[in-house]
Formats: structure tokens, C-alpha cells, sequence
């Protein structure tokens, strides 16, 4: 067949989709109503109608098949996008309150929120930020966001992300500073010796 007829076939059926049903029907209530004076002439006439019908059917509920794959896989990949930027967005905000969520827990941990506070403040901080955040990313994953997991809504979950996104931001802080006071005893002690 012709690329071109293809097309025009294919523009009619999607176009008058209803018309080829209601024209199915009136095919089909005219071949009840002739009934006893079905002649070989009318016979070959509504043959081919429905062969032409059913044709255009066919054609138009393979474009209406392959439009509605085209329009989920569309979705899928649009999902995908927003939860990695929803799940960016999250990470990036809990390591933004760090330092913050560390003030208000002062008495606990004032030593770890002056160390967090000298890391974000110093000239490579983006870096450690972002650093953090990858580190957060790894290790949190984007299952709690999957869309296909209907147990809760969206929204629950983008909350449930972003209090574990904020509780792992602080436990890497935690053992960042720790790391970091470890260190600079070790050197301290060293400094030490060799005085």
C-alpha cells in the first residue's frame, strides 16, 4: 500500500472514528431490514463497506495503540524526571537546614555544629555540600518516591523522603565532624610529640 493512502486511510480513521462506528451500524440495521430481499449485488456492496470499515478500524485502533504506548512512555520518563528532581530538591534543602537543625540542638551538639558550621563556611564547602548531598543520594536511593507503590499518596511519601533525607544529612554531619575532630587530634597529638 501506498505511504500516502496509508496516511490519508489513517487520517480518516482517526478523524471520523465515529463516523465508521455509526456507519458500521447502519450497515448492519440495513442488512437486518433487507433480510428476504438480499440480492448478490447488495451483498458485495455491504461486503465491501465492512471490509473497508473493519480496515480503517483496524488501522485507526493501531494508531490509537501506538499513541497510547507513545503517551506512557512519555509519562514514565516525565515521572522519572520529576522524582530525581523532586528527590534533588529534598536532599538539597535537608543539607541547607543543617546547620540550622544543629543550632537548635546546641547543648547536644555544639562542637558538631561549630565543625559543620567551619566546613559549609569554608572556600571548598560547595564542594563538601555537595558532596553530602551524593552521599545522601546514594545511600537513600529513590525507592520511597516510586510512583507504582500506591500505599500512600505522593505527597506522604515526598515528606517521608525528606525527614529521612534530613535525619541522614545529620547523621553524615555527625560523623563528618567526628572524622574531622578525630583528625585534628591526631595531628595535635603528633604536634605535641615532636615539641
Amino acid at each position: 500500500m501506498d505511504d500516502t493512502i496509508l496516511q490519508e486511510d489513517l487520517d480518516q480513521a482517526w478523524s471520523y472514528n465515529s463516523d465508521l462506528m455509526n456507519t458500521m451500524v447502519k450497515w448492519a440495521l440495513e442488512l437486518q431490514r433487507r433480510g428476504a430481499e438480499f440480492d448478490e449485488e447488495t451483498a458485495e456492496r455491504c461486503i465491501g463497506l465492512g471490509e473497508r470499515i473493519a480496515t480503517r478500524l483496524e488501522l485507526s485502533m493501531g494508531a490509537n495503540k501506538r499513541r497510547a504506548e507513545t503517551a506512557k512512555k512519555e509519562a514514565d520518563k516525565s515521572a522519572k524526571k520529576m522524582t530525581h528532581y523532586i528527590a534533588d530538591r529534598a536532599i538539597r534543602d535537608a543539607v541547607s537546614r543543617l546547620d540550622t537543625q544543629l543550632r537548635s540542638q546546641t547543648p547536644q551538639n555544639s562542637v558538631v555544629a561549630f565543625v559543620v558550621a567551619m566546613s559549609f563556611e569554608h572556600p571548598q564547602s560547595n564542594d563538601k555540600q555537595r558532596d553530602l548531598e551524593a552521599r545522601i543520594k546514594a545511600k537513600m536511593g529513590l525507592s520511597i518516591l516510586d510512583a507504582s507503590d500506591e500505599s500512600k499518596e505522593f505527597a506522604e511519601k515526598v515528606g517521608v523522603f525528606e525527614e529521612k533525607a534530613g535525619e541522614l544529612a545529620l547523621e553524615f554531619a555527625i560523623e563528618d565532624a567526628k572524622k574531622m575532630i578525630d583528625e585534628n587530634m591526631r595531628k595535635l597529638a603528633m604536634a605535641r610529640r615532636t615539641l
